[in-house]
């Protein structure tokens, strides 16, 4: 192998050079490439997170030959048909990254180790008590090593011997198919790396045959399992599995400490691209500590250095993928993502069985579109319309239901199964429920759960200390629906109207009109006008003119009114209803007279802000009664 080009160690210089002695400086001119390109641009750190990890990722680099259950040695054929089928089909035929010369040499140290035994038990485990083998500190790696190397302290990683055949407690592991005990076949080929918070750690591995299961292609018993596969660990137990420290996926793996600061990072509102980003930051961090130490430690070697002529290696790259390199690695956030909804599926019976038994005291009810966003469309169209969310008075979401329709008629169904839920495991439905359409989902509502929500209530009408405001018995209260009949109301009227030309004649105007319903309940839109209330001295008229506004037609003694300046038309903001109406008529005339009532009383100084008060409140205020509008009345 050739020598490496090397230049002096001077104080302050780049961590990235190779560090010779004096003798060899003209060679001192080769820069190396900077490991990152800077980013001058002033982002947040949720545009600079790309989630992209670090390294080589074997996990997409394999071959049809998984670690999980790999063949006998000798046979070199599939040991059964779930070790080819747990292969992506697409990775089949891919060879895998080789290890790193460093890796290859303290794997084979460590394997002669785990091979020294007492009656079948590793010497590891029955005198030191532990499935981790002992590792130096990084110091007294340096000091009787030399000329020291970078490899001697990016090498001094921590390494496990998983051999539960080898455990207390466990006299024999039966296998997951027939139930056979396994017999030990050997040590798996490569060790298993296992990310960590700022490192990584490797795991020594058993075989395991099953002396009965037969290959389904040779027809000789030649099935075996790692010592670390999913079905050998759920055969063990909780009491032996839970000192198992990773959370293997087809090739790679991550620590169960790491794995559950993910999921606690998820649950906070974290993104996977900036844990991803995070991590690969503490993998730099503790990677350039080592580096750290290992050129201050030249720098006190630099007089014996220079005595000797002793030339020292660059420390590389932390992704340097060459034969002695760190070969480090950070898994990417598709990586993640992955791990992770692959845990949600596997503990998806106990999370709907946890759900299912919470209570529901006092639920909200809610719709999210943020998610559908993501799905696929269709002409344009999304086929869902949101995320039906019911949660409870923990602030714990119950139910969530994807539906096509935000209507009530989806939302029944969801409510329905909860309320079996609810009955199946004893708890009370709710006794009230937030949502923010109360107009839209108050029946509704009360309608599915009528036992909780109606029971003893009873419903407080605003002003409720004042006397209710009826309509005294001599008040005739007539309804006209045709334009003859609408046409001598409105003459009756107009008769009463002095000739004088300042005269004024005061009559109680309101209206009201058709409203327009999402599927939900919501309100959409005001329609056109169908009803107006003319109140003159002991008449109440009634005038039902929505067919006639659809036609933009009016009776004309009606026209007349509305135009005439002398008569004023009192109510809460009737100038709006007079424009609304004149523009649905398509009127040239103004319609003219309007009298606000609510003006009068902000003059009087009766009331401060015109806009929070209504005819209810400005009766209240003045007359000192309690106005009913019941809004299902109102818009039934």
């Amino acid at each position: 192998m050739a020598e490496p080009i090397a230049i002096l160690l001077q104080p302050g210089e780049d961590s990235q050079q190779i560090i010779v002695s004096d003798g060899d400086g003209d060679d001192g001119d080769i820069e190396s490439d900077d490991e990152w390109e800077g980013d001058t641009e002033d982002k947040c750190l949720e545009d600079k997170a790309s989630g992209a990890g670090l390294g080589v990722e074997d996990e997409s680099m394999g071959c049809a030959e998984d670690d999980g259950d790999e063949p006998n040695p000798a046979e070199r054929e599939p040991a059964d048909a779930d070790s080819i089928t747990r292969v992506p089909h697409a990775l089949r035929g891919l060879k895998r990254q080789p290890i790193a010369l460093w890796l290859a040499k303290r794997f084979a140290e460590l394997l002669v180790q785990a091979k020294d035994r007492i009656n079948g038990v590793p010497r590891l485990y029955y005198e030191l008590g532990t499935i981790w083998f002992p590792r130096k500190d990084s110091l007294f790696l340096l000091m009787p090593n030399w000329p020291p190397t970078p490899d001697l302290l990016y090498g001094n990683v921590q390494f496990l011997l998983w051999d539960p055949l080898g455990m207390p407690m466990v006299v024999a592991i039966p296998c997951p198919v027939c139930k056979t005990h396994l017999k030990r076949h050997g040590y798996i080929s490569r060790p298993r790396q296992v990310v960590d918070f700022n490192e990584s750690f490797y795991m020594i591995g058993v075989r395991y045959l099953c002396p009965t299961c037969r290959n389904p292609k040779s027809g000789r018993c030649t099935v075996t399992y790692s010592s670390w596969d999913k079905r050998i660990l759920k055969i063990l137990g909780p009491e032996v599995s839970n000192i198992f420290p990773a959370w293997l996926s087809w090739r790679c793996a991550i620590s169960k400490r790491l794995f559950g600061w993910l999921r606690t990072c998820m649950q906070s509102g974290m993104g996977l691209k900036q844990f991803s980003d995070g991590l690969r930051v503490q993998h730099l961090l503790a990677y350039h500590e080592l580096e750290h130490q290992y050129l201050h430690y030249l720098r006190r070697v630099r007089p014996m250095a220079k005595a000797l002529g002793r030339v020292f290696q660059k420390f590389p790259a932390y992704d340097d993928a060459s034969p002695n390199g760190p070969h480090g690695y950070v898994p990417s956030a598709s990586f993640f993502r992955n791990i992770y909804d692959q845990f949600m599926e596997d503990h998806r019976p106990a999370i709907h069985q946890q759900v299912s038994v919470l209570s529901f005291g006092a639920g909200s009810l809610d719709h999210s579109h943020k998610l559908t966003k993501h799905v696929a469309s269709l002409n344009h169209k999304h086929p869902l319309q949101g995320v039906l969310s019911t949660g409870n008075q923990n602030g714990e979401i119950r139910t969530m239901h994807l539906v096509t329709t935000t209507g009530h008629s989806q939302t029944e169904l969801a409510l329905s199964e909860l309320l079996k839920s609810l009955e199946l495991f004893g708890h009370d439905p709710p006794n009230v429920m937030f949502t923010d359409n109360i107009l839209g989902d108050k029946h509704f509502l009360e309608d599915v759960f009528s036992n909780s929500l109606r029971k003893d209530v009873i419903a407080m009408e605003a002003y409720s200390h004042l006397d209710e405001l009826t309509i005294p018995q001599d008040l005739n209260v007539s309804v006209r629906n045709t334009p003859l009949s609408i046409n001598e109301a409105c003459r009756s009227i107009l008769n009463d109207l002095p000739n004088d030309r300042g005269a004024k004649l005061v009559v109680g105007f309101d209206m009201e009109w058709n409203v327009n319903y999402s599927a939900n309940g919501r309100i959409v839109h005001r329609g056109p006008t169908g009803l107006v209330q003319i109140a003159y001295q002991k008449h109440i008229y009634l005038l039902q003119i929505g067919d006639m506004v659809a036609e933009a037609r009016l009776p004309s003694e009606l026209m007349a009114l509305l135009e005439n300046p002398n008569i004023l038309k009192a109510g809460k903001n009737p100038c709006g209803d007079l424009r609304s109406l004149q523009e649905a008529v398509r009127s040239p005339m103004l319609f003219q007279g309007a009298f606000d009532l609510a003006k009068l009383a902000k003059q009087k100084c009766v009331v401060y802000d015109i806009r929070k008060e209504s005819l209810a409140s400005l009766c209240a205020r003045t007359l000192h009664y309690r106005l009913n509008k019941n809004l299902s009345e109102r818009i039934s």
